[in-house]
């Protein structure tokens, strides 16, 4: 499944598996992909956020939303993607502990 946004006056279709984080810089949000150069669209985080589906993704900071399968791992204070440490906001800590419990093969016996 994918999604479009507005970039480089065009509309570029973006696959949710190559999210890999998206970042918020003011009035514009910055999509890393995988493989890809990373986007600048015009958009809010918030409604970003929206846009992509529960189960795919988080948001664990007021500038961060992570790719759920992309963490390789997390503490209480940061999520680790691809040797990049992201920070956890205190508000969504919570959250993400949730997200990350109730994914698939994460309770294995």
């Amino acid at each position: 499944v994918f999604v479009y946004f507005r970039a480089d006056r065009k509309m570029i279709k973006v696959a949710y598996k190559d999210i890999v984080y998206v970042e918020s810089m003011k009035d514009y949000v910055k999509i890393v992909r995988t493989g890809e150069k990373p986007l600048l669209v015009k958009q809010s985080i918030s409604s970003l956020e929206d846009l992509l589906p529960t189960p795919l993704f988080a948001r664990i900071h007021r500038s961060y939303i992570v790719a759920i399968h992309k963490i390789a791992a997390f503490t209480h204070h940061d999520v680790e993607i691809n040797d990049i440490e992201i920070p956890i906001g205190r508000q969504y800590a919570y959250q993400l502990e949730k997200i990350t419990k109730s994914a698939p093969g994460t309770n294995v016996k």
